[in-house]
């Protein structure tokens, strides 16, 4: 029956020299995908081709001339196998697969022999016996070459393999194709390749180079070794006895168990074909090699900046090819400046072999087939279902996203760690906002339970194979494990570090940058301080201030992404210690009236914090006049020109932003006065002073008729009344430009300043 195209041809093939002295002429022998055919190159660089069931052609480069051979198509897919013999009949074949011609994509290729006597056949796992057991050893990394496995002798041979059916209502299901041959009684070995079926009527034209023909000035043959070998000798071909498909097969599970009992087996001898060590790969990368998982777990479990991705596929026919493509993908693109972004210095990578099946128990107790990763406690933070193929596809190139999750989760693993252990330092809270990505940890800190749907993420990529066809997108199972953290467990962390650093006599430069990223409200201390986590920035926001406030000219040059809406100058952090918290300094005294304080002190911008620590004392009612006038006198002594006074005080004292200064001496002074005359408009003395005050804010914000209202009421209660209805009268010319809400209020106070009946 006719199968669906979905094996890939791999027709490469290889040769077998010898010599003839009397054509004085090389002879290259075709594999069975060639079904004989012969390349017969002369001393003059002339050559014939002698095909039996097959065609070739050549293809000018300009520099050389290259030649093609193919095959004529088939329109069943399946195994082709051909035979050599011996003349003393031994009590084993030699089964002899190509290697390239396995596509790792099957799962499940099976080998049936029946031993004379047998009713049923014994079936082996194709890739599994070739890779591990009663083989010859091959480069690692190379897809070309036999893989060679010895059997009892028999002279009946099956082979099985799985495919993927997409039926008419696009429901998958598993069918197994099984190709049945006889063999000669004298057979020493069989040697086994796979067609890819061909419609007859449109047969598929891929030709496959075996040989280049340089031009005249070279005068040679150049064999290209991963076409040719010269390991078999011309064999003959066997005549296929029986195929047929079938579904549901029961053997492959059996069989499979089978081979995973010979793993801890010494009856069996376990060679396997593909090994990794350090002496396979680059010099330079040496360092990130392991030869046995326990060496990748101990790397891992050493550096806790590390994460461990650990492939489990146990070894399927290219899979080690695949993951040499990964490792060196991952290590070369770690050396790029450009992609630091992505932190490839933070992975280390392991192929799982069968001899790591106890030690990763420890770890995993399911199937073959994934992905998952280990942080330094070697927690299992990451695990994805995917077959061999498509992680290649995937992984050799780590995509920024993934990258970001794996170490978010690696932090918050490791703080949850030190928050049970009460052992965290300012470091560990900053590795973990270092991440870019904060989903996991906005998911993490928090006090109910996560659904199984939050706790897994579907991933779908697109692949695209190396004949530039697009395979359709897949989905596979990702699920991301981090730990559930209580905010309430920071808070106290927190609270314990601000009790420990209050002692410190120099500062802490990790600890300083935790205190300003906290009280800038980065977006890692937004989930943690804000309302995600239900901390409040109350006491431990002014802890944090009053420590950066003890290290002015230090802290001052710390930055983040929040800080950098402030000018880069040394204040900056001031500046922001300074903001206003919507009344939250009011239930912390000691600690701002501390901070102010010491910001204070400072020889340099001392006025531009006394400015704010004296709105800070005002709106707490702690303002008295003798601090405000004394202030006030020193900015500005005399009792006219004041812009020109503050202008020249700006300059004398290198203060910064004069338009800040401007409208915080001028708010401040309208403020002090307006107090005055609704609660001490009887005292002379204090009128004097409050009238010099607002003088002092109306010249420096002359378009606010409050300022200008708030002189009325003083000249009105020193007893200037001229003087108090010309400036109300201002006051309500100016509100009615505006429609103020308070022109009724301003009109009703020049009626009774001219009655000489206002009162507060």
């Amino acid at each position: 029956m006719p199968l669906i195209k979905k094996q890939i041809s791999l027709l490469f093939f290889l040769f077998t020299i010898f010599y003839t002295n009397a054509q004085e002429e090389k002879i290259y022998y075709g594999s069975p995908s060639t079904r004989g055919a012969e390349f017969h190159f002369k001393e003059d660089n002339s050559y014939n081709i002698i095909l039996k069931e097959g065609t070739h052609d050549t293809f000018d480069t300009g520099r050389e001339t290259v030649i093609f051979i193919d095959n004529i198509g088939y329109d069943i897919e399946g195994f082709h196998v051909t035979e050599d013999y011996a003349e003393v009949i031994k009590d084993s074949i030699t089964v002899n697969f190509y290697r390239r011609g396995l596509d790792s994509k099957y799962e499940n290729y099976y080998l049936g022999f029946k031993v004379k006597g047998d009713k049923n056949f014994t079936y082996l796992n194709l890739s599994y016996e070739t890779l591990f057991f009663n083989t010859e050893k091959v480069e690692p990394f190379a897809f070309n070459g036999y893989l060679s496995i010895k059997i009892p002798r028999t002279t009946e041979i099956q082979f099985i393999f799985k495919e993927e059916v997409t039926t008419k209502n696009e429901d998958k299901k598993e069918t197994y194709i099984m190709n049945q041959f006889s063999l000669s009684k004298n057979a020493a070995n069989a040697f086994v390749d796979q067609r890819v079926i061909r419609d007859k009527n449109n047969i598929f034209n891929s030709k496959f180079a075996v040989a280049e023909i340089y031009g005249s000035t070279r005068k040679i043959l150049d064999i290209d070794n991963k076409a040719f070998s010269s390991l078999f000798t011309p064999s003959t071909y066997v005549k296929r006895t029986k195929i047929d498909s079938f579904t549901n097969w029961k053997i492959p599970a059996e069989v499979k168990k089978e081979v995973y009992k010979k793993f801890n087996n010494p009856k069996y001898e376990y060679n396997p074909v593909i090994t990794i060590s350090p002496s396979s790969r680059n010099e330079a990368y040496k360092k990130y090699e392991f030869n046995h998982l326990k060496e990748a777990v101990a790397a891992v479990k050493a550096d806790d900046s590390k994460v461990l991705l650990v492939f489990n596929s146990l070894l399927r026919n290219n899979d080690i090819t695949y993951f040499n493509y990964i490792f060196y993908g991952i290590y070369s693109d770690a050396e790029k400046s450009y992609l630091s972004e992505y932190n490839y210095d933070k992975f280390l990578v392991y192929y799982i072999k069968p001899e790591d099946l106890t030690e990763l128990s420890k770890y995993r107790q399911e199937s073959t087939d994934e992905v998952f990763a280990l942080n330094s406690d070697l927690d299992i933070v990451y695990t994805e279902a995917i077959n061999t193929e498509r992680f290649y596809y995937k992984y050799h190139g780590i995509d920024q996203e993934l990258s970001e999750n794996l170490l978010a989760i690696k932090e918050l693993n490791k703080l949850k760690r030190k928050l049970t252990a009460k052992s965290t330092t300012a470091k560990d809270f900053l590795n973990l906002g270092k991440q870019r990505y904060h989903d996991f940890i906005d998911v993490a800190i928090t006090k109910r339970e996560k659904s199984a749907d939050e706790l897994r993420i579907e991933s779908q990529i697109h692949i695209i194979g190396e004949s530039k066809n697009a395979y359709p997108g897949f989905k596979t199972n990702v699920q991301y494990f981090y730990p559930q953290i209580d905010y309430k467990d920071i808070r106290q962390e927190l609270d314990r570090l601000v009790e420990a650093h209050k002692k410190d006599t120099t500062i802490d430069f990790d600890y300083a940058k935790l205190a300003f990223d906290f009280i800038t409200v980065e977006s890692f201390f937004d989930d943690i301080a804000g309302e995600k986590g239900n901390y409040a920035p109350t006491k431990i926001y002014y802890e944090f201030c009053l420590y950066l406030s003890r290290f002015p000219v230090e802290t001052s040059k710390i930055h983040n992404k929040s800080s950098e809406r402030f000018s880069q100058n040394q204040y900056a952090t001031i500046r922001e210690i300074l903001k206003s918290r919507h009344g939250d300094e009011a239930m912390h005294p000691a600690l701002v009236t501390a901070i102010y304080e010491n910001l204070n002190n400072m020889e340099s911008e001392k006025y531009y914090s006394i400015f704010y620590y004296y709105i800070y004392l005002y709106n707490n009612q702690k303002l008295s006049i003798e601090k405000f006038d004394a202030l006030v006198n020193e900015v500005a002594p005399l009792d006219d020109n004041f812009t020109e006074q503050l202008e020249s005080f700006y300059r004398s004292c290198e203060c910064i932003y004069i338009d800040d200064m401007t409208y915080l001496l001028s708010t401040l002074g309208n403020a002090m006065a307006w107090d005055v005359v609704t609660k001490n408009n009887t005292d002379k003395s204090l009128l004097e002073k409050a009238r010099k005050w607002s003088k002092i804010s109306v010249e420096l914000s002359p378009d606010s008729h409050y300022y200008v209202d708030t002189l009325a009421n003083l000249e009105y209660f020193l007893g200037n009344k001229d003087s108090a209805m010309a400036l109300e009268s201002k006051a309500i010319q100016m509100a009615t430009e505006s429609n103020h809400e308070n022109l009724a209020e301003y009109k009703t106070t020049l009626e009774k300043i001219k009655r000489n009946t206002l009162t507060h």
